[in-house]
């Protein structure tokens, strides 16, 4: 019997050996020419399969990328991650979470209703991205967040706020004692075989997830990590 060869901790397949027919990936790739869409790298799993891997020059495997906004699925693996260890609860109140210096003496009375899970879903009451009123203006980020008055009652209306998402940043560094990527470092980065960097650039020198850098099979690698319920190599990493 032919042994299994495995890239990036996938046994590989051929597309039609998981139903998924050749010329379908083909068209895909000329529709990407004819649009002129600039692709880096694409990996496609079917039935725990590597049918498509591959990057596109000049980058290779090894190169990393920033990730941009699908951090944001990155920053909730950890709070998942901080619920297991017992740090905190999903509908735990954010504000008692935070140092004291963080919060603004004029705090809206809102936020003392704001949870982990508003963070989550990002319907935490603003009307706008907060990020943009952080961002080379603001010397202490979180501070800023709250200082953004909410339009909204906590929970009742969904708006893309990036803030929301290095609240949360901070709320797993305060419980696990080291930033997020460190703490998923341990936590799953290592049993996936998942490699990246990142920077600490931010005014508190904190570190801000949509800085973070991946090589192109990591997000496979989270993805099947999550459609596998929280089991890898027969390992219960996270509770389903």
């Amino acid at each position: 019997m032919e042994e299994k060869k495995y890239i990036s901790g996938f046994p590989v397949s051929s597309p039609e050996e998981q139903g998924i027919p050749s010329c379908a990936i083909i068209h895909f790739f000329e529709q990407l020419r004819e649009r002129d869409l600039e692709l880096h790298s694409l990996q496609v799993v079917r039935n725990g399969y590597l049918c498509v891997n591959t990057v596109a020059a000049p980058y290779t495997m090894d190169s990393f990328h920033r990730i941009f906004s699908a951090a944001k699925g990155v920053v909730a693996t950890a709070i998942l991650f901080g619920v297991q260890d017992g740090f905190f609860k999903i509908d735990d109140l954010v504000v008692p979470l935070l140092p004291k210096e963080w919060i603004p003496d004029d705090l809206d009375e809102k936020w003392n209703r704001l949870t982990i899970y508003h963070l989550l879903t990002m319907t935490t009451g603003h009307d706008h991205d907060t990020l943009f009123r952080m961002w080379n203006i603001s010397d202490c980020w979180i501070k800023t967040f709250f200082e953004e008055k909410p339009a909204y009652e906590p929970g009742t209306v969904f708006c893309y706020d990036m803030g929301a998402q290095y609240v949360m940043n901070e709320l797993v560094a305060i419980k696990a004692g080291k930033n997020l990527g460190e703490y998923l470092r341990e936590k799953l980065f290592d049993k996936l075989g998942i490699e990246f960097t990142y920077q600490l650039t931010e005014p508190e020198g904190h570190y801000f997830s949509s800085r973070m850098q991946f090589h192109p099979d990591a997000l496979t690698k989270l993805s099947q990590f999550y459609i596998q319920k929280g089991m890898w190599n027969g390992e219960q990493l996270l509770r389903e």
